[in-house]
């Protein structure tokens, strides 16, 4: 099947996608809970976005380097010329997962265009029908994902609805706390598209090395976290304080200036601290 994983710009999605080349190399179980009932012949991994030094420092997190060149290979933004999913051969293909990372890196024209996106789904079913034993796609989420009350197919991919009509499967995935440590928050991730199975949203953890971590069934007391309509953002009375430390300490980091207000029981997010500083230095876009 052709699966999809959607997420906004620096939301795991690739993490996601390294822990799912990890489970079907070792056939360890997927976030440590998802058994893998087959093994792929070899992951072809196409990442045109991302260095090969950045590429072989996660796959050495992963303990996959003694699987580079045997049984995963990889394309990066290092590798000379040009590859189109047309190129990639049969011999190539025959059994292998391949990962597409990111799909507007493989679209000839516009990802708005409904033609344009059918000639990339094409390609995705030409590799398949070449004996690719899966395809994974991952896609860019709108902007205003960030902030979305739910995951939905239309919210999670960017571009021309005809994305979500050629995959099989759709995993829309998002921080639940992006404010906190890079390592902290957990992720929310949801079925948005269920074709063949039934599946219910869970959350995992990552650890410093990218390896997530189930924290629960699926289903079990999870919430998509966001922001509440409504909700005053100066709920605890103390924002002009909290505003004055922040002038008195303008040369300080965001992250300084959090501690700084958290020594004075002011809880605030590094993202509050960063606009209103911003505001503060004539910086900034005032936002109501």
């Amino acid at each position: 099947m052709i699966t999809a994983v959607a997420a906004p710009v620096g939301q795991r999605k690739t993490i996601v996608a390294f822990n799912a080349v990890h489970a079907v190399l070792t056939g360890e179980p997927l976030f440590g809970h998802f058994a893998v009932t087959q093994q792929a012949t070899r992951v072809l991994y196409l990442c045109p976005e991302m260095g090969l030094l950045s590429f072989a420092d996660r796959m050495r997190n992963l303990g996959l380097l003694p699987y580079v060149g045997k049984t995963l290979f990889c394309r990066t933004m290092n590798s000379e010329g040009h590859l189109t999913l047309t190129d990639l051969t049969t011999e190539e293909l025959a059994g292998a997962v391949v990962v597409i990372d990111t799909a507007v890196r493989f679209v000839i024209g516009d990802e708005n265009s409904s033609e344009d996106m059918k000639v990339f789904a094409a390609d995705c079913f030409s590799l398949m029908k070449q004996g690719a034993a899966s395809v994974l796609v991952l896609f860019h989420s709108p902007k205003g994902t960030k902030d979305a009350s739910e995951l939905t197919l239309e919210n999670a991919l960017r571009g021309s609805g005809d994305l979500g009509a050629f995959v099989s499967s759709c995993w829309a995935t998002r921080l639940q706390d992006p404010d906190n440590d890079e390592w902290k928050s957990p992720s929310y991730m949801k079925n948005v598209k269920q074709r063949d199975f039934k599946s219910k949203p869970f959350e995992v953890t990552s650890d410093e090395l990218g390896r997530l971590h189930i924290v629960d069934k699926p289903g079990t007391n999870v919430k998509l976290s966001g922001k509440t309509p409504g909700s005053k953002p100066n709920k605890d009375g103390r924002e002009e304080e909290a505003l004055a430390v922040i002038r008195a300490n303008t040369n300080l980091t965001i992250d300084k200036l959090v501690d700084l207000l958290k020594s004075m029981k002011i809880e605030r997010k590094k993202t509050w601290v960063s606009q209103k500083r911003g505001e503060i230095r004539g910086t900034g876009v005032k936002v109501s």
